[in-house]
C-alpha cells in the first residue's frame, strides 16, 4: 500500500506562499501568474527571488502590485500578478521555503476584481 503523505492545514494568518496561473487575458502567448507572499518582513526580497527565476525565461510583465495587512497576524500579504511566457513546471516554487498553496479561485474576474478576491480573503479572521 502506497504511503499517504499527510500536509497540514496552513492558516490564513501563518506565512505562506499562495498561487494560480491561467492564460493572459491581454495576451494569448503569455500565461498571466498571480502569487500572493505572506510574511512579516521578507515578501518584497522572495518576490524578487521569484522574479529571478521568471526572468531566465524573458521579460516579465507586472499588471498589479498590492500589499494589504492579514488581520488577526503580525503579517502582511504582497499581492502580484504578472504575465510571462513560460511553464509552472519550469519553476521551482520550493526554493522560496514557504508553505504552498495553489489556489484556484485565484484569477481575473468579469464581475468584481482578483483584488477583491485577496482583500476578503485576508481580511475576514480565521
Amino acid at each position: 500500500m502506497p504511503k499517504q503523505i499527510i500536509i497540514p492545514k496552513i492558516k490564513i494568518t501563518d506565512r505562506h506562499l499562495r498561487w494560480n496561473w491561467e492564460q493572459s487575458p491581454d495576451n494569448d502567448e503569455k500565461a498571466r501568474y498571480h502569487f500572493i507572499i505572506v510574511d512579516n518582513k521578507r515578501r518584497e526580497g522572495k518576490f524578487e527571488e521569484l522574479i529571478t527565476q521568471f526572468q531566465k525565461f524573458g521579460s516579465v510583465e507586472i499588471t498589479r502590485t498590492t500589499e494589504g495587512k492579514v488581520e488577526g497576524s503580525p503579517h502582511r500579504y504582497l499581492f502580484n500578478s504578472f504575465d510571462i511566457n513560460v511553464a509552472p513546471r519550469e519553476i521551482d516554487l520550493t526554493k522560496l521555503s514557504y508553505p504552498i498553496i495553489k489556489d484556484k479561485n485565484l484569477y481575473e474576474r468579469q464581475i468584481g476584481s482578483v483584488e477583491d478576491y485577496v482583500m476578503k480573503l485576508y481580511s475576514k479572521n480565521s
